[in-house]
């Protein structure tokens, strides 16, 4: 995606210290940021900004992936990435964890994922 992107392509995490030693299911971000930088993208610059975050949230661990693009619109269908992300999370944790999406104000997309703290 750099070489697709090259300067266009920021990408910013941001980790809370109280969260850096936390257990999450391996690969868990990857097919969501993939998502970020492949539809993310700003439809003013064509250019990509993905910010993931990281922190705590009560007994449950939160991150979030943030694009620059359009958001989601009417008729968005869940691609194999978000579908099997949404799978894997209700195999490993039932109905303790949340996956949520929604548009963000003045563009862009966020998809949250919470699932217990562990470390």
């Amino acid at each position: 995606m750099r070489r697709r992107f090259e300067e266009k392509l920021n990408v910013s995490v941001q980790v809370s210290p109280d969260v850096q030693q936390a257990l999450v299911p391996q690969l868990l971000l990857q097919p969501l940021v993939e998502n970020s930088i492949r539809h993310g993208v700003d439809p003013r610059t064509n250019g990509v900004s993905v910010t993931v975050t990281a922190e705590r949230d009560g007994t449950d661990i939160r991150l979030q992936v943030r694009d620059s693009g359009r958001g989601i619109g009417a008729g968005f269908q869940r691609g194999t990435g978000l579908s099997n992300t949404a799978e894997r999370l209700r195999q490993l944790y039932g109905s303790r964890h949340k996956l949520k999406l929604e548009n963000c104000e003045g563009g862009g997309l966020l998809v949250t994922v919470a699932v217990p703290f562990h470390t």
